[in-house]
């Protein structure tokens, strides 16, 4: 593919400047809003070759971020990240790469409307959901500024709220305590929480999709991570989880486990698949760590836990080499000194 000097001349400046663009949340093309459709389409008329304009647009980005491949045309979900201004080179690295993650997987799951998949990753199951059988609303809202937290995504699947906290190379990030915050409210997925089951009268009113979300969903939390550190996620999320209310619901998944999904053949034909999985396989979570618990099923896991060497094969094996079945053993036992009876 050839892509002009000028052509990538005019796009350059149009993606740094749409990377100051403030945007609120991410909504479907259908119900895209005005402000949003004119900058998407700013950026795509940037470019003289039609047919090209995705990937152009991924090759600029790749110029611009050089942490970032030029994968195929699902780059433009990069987008997310960039009109929230988390790809500035003033954030540490591991944030910026963290949230690169998020805008450039959750995105293109979100436009292909591929909720089943979702659903499966993030463990939300259709009698919660309800998805697609009784709703097939998928909305998604990403980075909102809520009344104590900033989650990583806001989904709406169906008639699930979920509230995504994603982790690469970071951990969770709790406030320290404070008079304004209190021991409470450091927890970062408490603070979530309390975000969204505060009544509107105590908090700020968030846009009007997500407040219709609040009074018609379940709400169920995620917290993603990457399956190599999952040692210390399983100590934050049970620590998360006792601070929240016994009715809260709090899901531990991870990247791996999608990029095992997208390897499934329901969808590993499909080119979006085929490609985020290459773009998980570039960082590095393309290999899978522990099972699900309910994977194998409780009788499966007890049985693996509880796997060792048979008694019976291992009391013949101690029979084996007992000391009297050594040959002139019972010589050298029963040798004496001449002459001498001890």
């Amino acid at each position: 593919m050839h892509v002009t000097s000028k052509a990538m001349a005019r796009l350059v400046p149009a993606l740094r400047l749409g990377a100051r663009a403030p945007s609120q949340s991410w909504r479907s093309p259908a119900t895209a809003t005005p402000q949003a459709g004119r900058l998407r389409g700013d950026l795509i008329a940037s470019l003289p070759i039609v047919e090209l304009r995705l990937d152009a647009i991924a090759i600029a980005l790749h110029l611009i971020y050089p942490g970032i491949g030029p994968c195929s045309h699902i780059w433009l979900e990069m987008l997310h990240a960039l009109l929230h201004r988390k790809l500035v080179e003033t954030l540490p690295e591991p944030q910026r790469q963290e949230d690169a993650l998020t805008s450039t997987v959750l995105g293109p799951l979100i436009w292909l409307k591929a909720g089943p998949t979702i659903a499966d990753w993030l463990q939300i199951s259709p009698e919660v959901s309800g998805y697609p059988t009784h709703s097939s609303v998928l909305d998604a809202w990403f980075w909102p500024g809520l009344a104590y937290a900033e989650p990583d995504a806001v989904l709406r699947l169906g008639r699930a709220l979920v509230l995504v906290e994603a982790k690469y190379q970071s951990d969770r990030h709790d406030l320290s305590a404070s008079p304004e915050t209190g021991d409470n409210l450091c927890d970062q997925i408490l603070r979530q929480y309390r975000s969204i089951t505060t009544p509107v009268e105590k908090r700020v009113r968030y846009a009007e999709a997500i407040e219709r979300a609040i009074l018609e969903c379940n709400l169920i939390q995620v917290f993603l991570v990457d399956a190599r550190r999952l040692r210390r996620a399983r100590r934050e999320y049970m620590e998360s989880k006792s601070l929240l209310p016994a009715g809260a619901t709090l899901q531990l998944a991870t990247w791996q486990e999608l990029f095992l999904l997208l390897g499934s053949p329901q969808v590993a034909s499909a080119r979006w698949a085929a490609d985020l999985r290459a773009y998980l396989t570039l960082a590095g979570l393309d290999t899978f760590r522990g099972f699900r618990y309910k994977a194998l099923g409780g009788e499966g896991t007890r049985r693996l836990a509880c796997w060792g060497p048979r008694r019976e094969r291992a009391s013949r094996l101690k029979e084996a080499f007992r000391a009297e079945h050594i040959p002139g053993f019972r010589l050298l036992r029963e040798w004496k000194v001449p002459g001498h009876n001890f």
